[in-house]
């Protein structure tokens, strides 16, 4: 395995991942997506999201991707079986309180969400939202169980 290897989602790029995958001396340890873009952001990109995340479950290669955007719920599902198959993490930036939402549904999914994320949903970095701050019995009440 190599080290981690950046993807930007393209009907080139899945038309030969599988392929790519198969040869061991290619498949990398971890795949990057969201960097340098948002792999939502353009959504020519976005409609690919759930078949690149079934390819890297089918091969079990781990993967972190970096989002803005709510739009990653739409590929629950495929999240859920990639972070059962080899994991995921999620890099998603808070800014309001559905932000925190949507981390909220990712965790509960059992997807790794970055650890400082998991730190402001627990209050424990005195995070604010927009004007509101997140109590220490935030995670409970989203229905989250976190030891951070």
């Amino acid at each position: 395995m190599t080290a981690t290897r950046r993807l930007v989602p393209s009907h080139a790029v899945l038309a030969g991942l599988p392929a790519d995958l198969a040869r061991a001396s290619s498949r990398p340890a971890r795949v990057a997506i969201g960097w340098p873009d948002d792999p939502y952001a353009r959504p020519a990109e976005a409609l690919l999201m759930p078949r690149l995340l079934a390819i890297l479950a089918d091969f079990a290669v781990p993967a972190v991707i970096r989002t803005r955007s709510p739009l990653i719920l739409r590929d629950l599902v495929a999240l859920a079986r990639l972070a059962r198959a080899a994991g995921v993490r999620v890099s998603f930036r808070i800014v309001t309180l559905d932000d925190v939402r949507v981390a909220a549904r990712l965790a509960r999914a059992g997807i790794d969400v970055d650890a400082a994320l998991l730190r402001a949903i627990g209050g424990r970095l005195d995070a604010a939202i927009g004007r509101a701050r997140i109590a220490p019995e935030a995670p409970r009440q989203l229905g989250l169980n976190i030891a951070v």
